[in-house]
Formats: structure tokens, sequence, C-alpha cells
């Protein structure tokens, strides 16, 4: 079914039974059981998201993430999905490799060695009183 057909079949509906349909799918959509990407689809930003993932959290974990979601004016679904998938580059970055050859290592090392550079504003900052000291 194309989304012009089933804006067709929900035109074709009495007007009250499409303002119920609008008030459930709202319903759904605020608590975050439908991509708000729905709104785009066909559009060029519109993403295919056709993996579903189960979790099991308690309750505790569950509104933690749904006050956070909030705040974040997200679905507690793309709230999860992208706390999840920083801490995964998070990781993979952390385990990043890079190698040097002996005369660049050399020279790597001599710059973690050398003494730091006059750094002024870092100076004043570092000794001045804190306001609530």
């Amino acid at each position: 079914m194309t989304i012009e057909n089933l804006e067709a079949e929900v035109l074709a509906l009495p007007k009250d039974s499409q303002a119920a349909l609008l008030s459930r799918l709202l319903e759904h959509l605020w608590r975050g059981e439908i991509d708000r990407e729905v709104g785009s689809i066909g559009g060029e930003d519109a993403q295919i998201r056709d993996l579903i993932i189960n979790i099991r959290m308690n309750q505790p974990q569950s509104d933690l993430i749904d006050r956070a979601a909030q705040i974040q004016g997200k679905s507690p679904s793309e709230f999860m999905v992208d706390s999840a998938y920083q801490k995964a580059q998070d990781v993979l970055l952390d385990r990043c490799f890079f190698g040097l050859d002996e005369v660049k290592f050399k020279e790597f090392v001599a710059l973690l060695d050398a003494q730091p550079m006059e750094n002024e504003k870092l100076q004043t900052l570092l000794t001045t009183q804190s306001p609530w000291d």
C-alpha cells in the first residue's frame, strides 16, 4: 500500500473517525511508538529503518531514559539509538591504532616530553580566584 492509497482511505472516512485516528496516531507518536520520520516519508531525508531490537529494562531505567529523551525533544527510541551509536563510536575510536616509523615516533615522544609553551590566558585562568571561594 502506498502513502497515497492510505491517504485516500483515511480521507474517505467520516470526519469524526479521521479525528479519532489522528488523535490515536499523535498519542503513539508522543509515546515514541512511531518514528518521527514518518512525517517525511518519501522525502530525501527519510531514513529506512528496517531492524527492530527489543530491549528489556527495569522501570527506573525506562523512566530515566524517557525523561532524558523528552528533554532533548526525541522519542525514547531515537534517544536510545543516538546514545548507543555515540557510545559505539567512542569505543571504536578508543581502540584506533596509528603507527609511526621510528623517526616520527621520536618526534612524537619529544613533543610529549617537551616543556609546555607559555599560555598567558591559561595562567590567568588558573590563578584567578573563583567567585564561590
